[in-house]
């Protein structure tokens, strides 16, 4: 768990940082409540809804407060199954419930009630034997939710890039799946039942007759309380920049498929400035006290420019016409961020953090970066999948020049550290006392689901609002 707390800044950070306020606290990071096709507040109901494009995909979403009953424990053939957000039946539909009290998610198309999951997780939607036609069902691996406390809960179906997320309050289980694709049937006859079974066993969407946990007439209603819940025919954007994925130079996951040789990538125009977006949820491991984690970066350690976690907290960092021992000086996590290039006998580099903080594992984020070389702005966004909260900062840089050369080798790395030449990470140095030493820089752990770069900014490249420099900074802390 996160501690949000005021706290005064330190001077050298001050003298750059605008911020902006945080956004309120949205269902879905990435997907807005109003495009819903589904939408349900405290009170049970049913509900049709028009024929989706199933190509599309389906998010379902529900923010709960289990009572006792909810979440007991019937076990020996009477497993504890009840309903929350639902959409179709037992020949093609989906339905997000709980099961002694664990997160399920089911999905099946174009089958029968005879047909039911494999043994869960089933990414399967093939026929994988007897009685196990089409289907697709997982637990969220946090367990078994407690009593009178709150959650949110998605799951994100992909079905055409065979992908799917499972979160609970924004630890995030990711699949990838098999056997399904754009014509997966996921919404069956369209009807939707909210906190309910629906009258008909017929109509419980994704639900079999095969007597085990998932079966049709083990379904209960729910007793707890709500807040909302939704359903869209859509996945959730994890682009934070408005800017087109066609566009960019590199649109794609980690890089980790050649061990020895990192991705090259177009010759860009350095007037024409960069913006990175990565989607990732970390490990553990990934947020180590002392540990530099890469998360991506371009070009090498003469002339590059990378996103890294230093001890869990995001950190942008830029070297441009400089030297492999050149380090950021001035940067001292927590304390000083490094905002000149010619500081510290001209050294070429900059190192600035995320008044985000640490972040935590398990969370999906979005994090993104703009590096305007005309106006020398950086900006920094970080979506907070746990409350779909986004904090974004704007950096004023020093000795910026608009031809810059931030791309170096123009080779892109995003994960890991491939092996064949170190020289080719992204505005790293020599200098083994310092956290963006090369050759301690560790591979991320975690999950990255999409990193995108451009050779292009967001027009106009600029805060929203006209917002003035603020004296406090909401950080976010683990405790």
């Amino acid at each position: 768990m996160r501690n949000v707390m005021r706290q005064l800044m330190p001077a050298a950070l001050l003298a750059a940082a605008v911020t902006m306020p945080v956004q309120a606290d949205t269902l879905v990071a990435g997907l807005d409540t109003g495009d819903a096709y589904y939408t349900g507040g405290a009170t049970e109901e049913e509900f049709s809804a028009t024929n989706p494009d199933h190509s599309l995909g389906l998010t379902i979403a529900v923010d709960i407060t289990p009572s006792a009953s909810d979440v007991a424990v019937g076990g020996g053939g009477t497993e504890n199954l009840v309903s929350l957000l639902e959409t179709g039946g037992q020949f093609s539909g989906s339905g997000l419930y709980l099961v002694e009290g664990v997160p399920l998610f089911i999905t099946k198309s174009n089958t029968n009630e005879t047909q039911g999951p494999n043994t869960l997780p089933d990414t399967d939607g093939g026929n994988e034997g007897a009685n196990l036609n089409s289907n697709i069902a997982m637990k969220h691996t946090v367990g078994a939710l407690a009593a009178g406390s709150t959650y949110k809960i998605h799951v994100a179906l992909d079905n055409t890039n065979q992908k799917l997320e499972f979160a609970v309050n924004g630890v995030t289980n990711y699949y990838d799946l098999t056997g399904i694709g754009s014509g997966w049937n996921w919404s069956g006859d369209d009807g939707i039942t909210y906190l309910k079974i629906p009258a008909g066993a017929s109509s419980r969407g994704g639900l079999n007759d095969l007597g085990g946990e998932t079966d049709r007439d083990k379904v209960a209603d729910y007793v707890g309380s709500a807040t909302e819940g939704a359903i869209w025919n859509a996945i959730p954007n994890d682009f934070i920049v408005p800017l087109n994925p066609a566009a960019a130079l590199y649109n794609s996951g980690d890089t980790s498929g050649d061990l020895n040789n990192s991705v090259s990538v177009a010759n860009p125009a350095h007037t024409q400035g960069l913006t990175f977006n990565i989607t990732f949820a970390p490990d553990a491991a990934d947020l180590g006290s002392g540990d530099t984690v890469l998360l991506m970066e371009v070009g090498g350690t003469q002339n590059g420019t990378g996103l890294y976690l230093v001890d869990g907290v995001p950190v942008f960092i830029s070297k441009q016409n400089g030297l492999l021992e050149d380090t950021p000086g001035s940067f001292d996590l927590g304390v000083s961020n490094d905002t000149s290039f010619t500081d510290n006998g001209d050294d070429n580099t900059i190192a600035i953090a995320s008044g985000f903080g640490a972040l935590d594992a398990g969370v999906e984020y979005v994090l993104a970066a703009q590096l305007d070389t005309q106006t020398g702005r950086l900006i920094l966004r970080l979506r907070d999948g746990a409350t779909g909260n986004t904090l974004v900062e704007a950096f004023n840089l020093t000795g910026q020049s608009p031809t810059g050369n931030w791309s170096g080798d123009d080779t892109v790395s995003v994960g890991f550290n491939h092996s064949s030449n170190t020289s080719s990470r992204g505005a790293l140095n020599n200098n083994s006392l310092d956290p963006f030493f090369r050759d301690d820089v560790l591979n991320f752990t975690g999950v990255i689901e999409q990193a995108t770069y451009w050779n292009l900014i967001p027009t106009p490249a600029a805060l929203p609002g006209g917002l003035t420099l603020l004296a406090t900074l909401a950080m976010r802390r683990r405790r």
